[in-house]
């Protein structure tokens, strides 16, 4: 959870400092066996709703059968304590309960009593939508309200798992989590067009690149013989967003000398690799001091349209090819 509330903070372009109105509880609560459970539980969400500058609207008890040790929830007696808790905490606390149940081993319905349904006012299924993938490949995933008891039923709404890099761990290997975001285009089950693969090291350069691209682009200067409808950014400033994604993750924060020297080399032949492999791919091209994307489809990642008046066509075709053999990485690109 941790996690996946950094990616969001990320996406979102949010900071530490930024409020987020979502506190994460991990204590285990018992709705079955215990009313005076309930009654603290109640009261702990209270305390935390009155920090927010906004009204609670939603309790989420993830899942049902851990917060019910020891029911049944084949019995409908068993069923019927812990939904009328659930009622108690919507009722004294003014927000919605969303509980978390699964179905059953063969997806077909919802684990347990009859009642658990009949007896909410509300129903969503959430499931994937079995061949189907976005633009970018992504499997396509959906909520269907299957219950709607003062509106209506069977209104649905596709999603995707959007991968969020965070930085990477002492060896250099990606941290990832990830975000809801909405599909790219409808969706087909057609196969998905040819696009270049590749590792999640040499990706952690392109997403450097893009960063960098983003903040500190630039057209061309007049007489490198570049197209001026490429965007391009200094070698130096992609080293900084490379080091600004991974960062945070890193544990370079206290760090003897030895540590930070060793983390630098890591870093700097990670780069190299990476950047040597890209080019040869015709997924980025450089001349020296300028590094940019040739816009070739990479798989998996998205391509967002270049911020330029007029938008090129893949350059790996017309300037990438133009690029020495065995493109060098080192010096004089100032990869410290």
């Amino acid at each position: 959870m941790k996690k996946r509330l950094r990616a969001y903070r990320q996406t979102h372009g949010l900071s530490g400092e930024d409020e987020l109105p979502f506190v994460l509880l991990p204590s285990r609560i018992d709705l079955y066996n215990s009313a005076d459970n309930t009654d603290d539980l109640i009261a702990e969400i209270k305390h935390w709703g009155s920090t927010f500058s906004v009204k609670l609207e939603l309790v989420v008890i993830d899942t049902w059968a851990t917060a019910t040790p020891g029911a049944n929830e084949n019995d409908g007696k068993d069923v019927s304590v812990i939904l009328e808790r659930c009622a108690r905490i919507s009722q004294a606390t003014g927000a919605a309960v969303l509980i978390v149940h699964h179905k059953n081993a063969d997806g077909v319905k919802v684990r347990g009593h009859t009642s658990i349904l009949a007896n909410l006012e509300n129903v969503l299924l959430v499931r994937q939508v079995e061949g189907m993938h976005d633009a970018d490949n992504r499997q396509i995933r959906e909520a269907v309200i299957s219950k709607n008891k003062d509106g209506e039923d069977g209104q649905t709404f596709r999603f995707v798992l959007k991968q969020v890099q965070l930085g990477v761990d002492g060896d250099l290997d990606p941290i990832t989590s990830c975000v809801i975001a909405r599909t790219n285009g409808d969706g087909s089950d057609a196969p998905v067009p040819e696009r270049a693969q590749i590792s999640d090291s040499d990706g952690m350069l392109i997403r450097a690149i893009e960063k960098a691209t983003s903040e500190n682009g630039t057209k061309p200067p007049v007489g490198t013989g570049l197209p001026q409808s490429l965007r391009v950014v200094e070698w130096k400033l992609v080293i900084k967003a490379y080091d600004s994604i991974a960062f945070d993750a890193d544990g370079s924060e206290g760090e003897t000398d030895e540590a930070k020297e060793k983390r630098l080399n890591a870093r700097r032949q990670a780069m190299k690799r990476s950047g040597e492999r890209l080019v040869r791919k015709g997924l980025i091209a450089k001349e020296n001091p300028w590094v940019w994307l040739t816009g070739k489809p990479i798989k998996g990642m998205r391509r967002d349209r270049p911020p330029v008046d007029e938008e090129p066509q893949d350059q790996s075709q017309t300037v990438g090819n133009s690029m020495p053999a065995g493109p060098d990485f080192d010096e004089p690109w100032g990869v410290d």
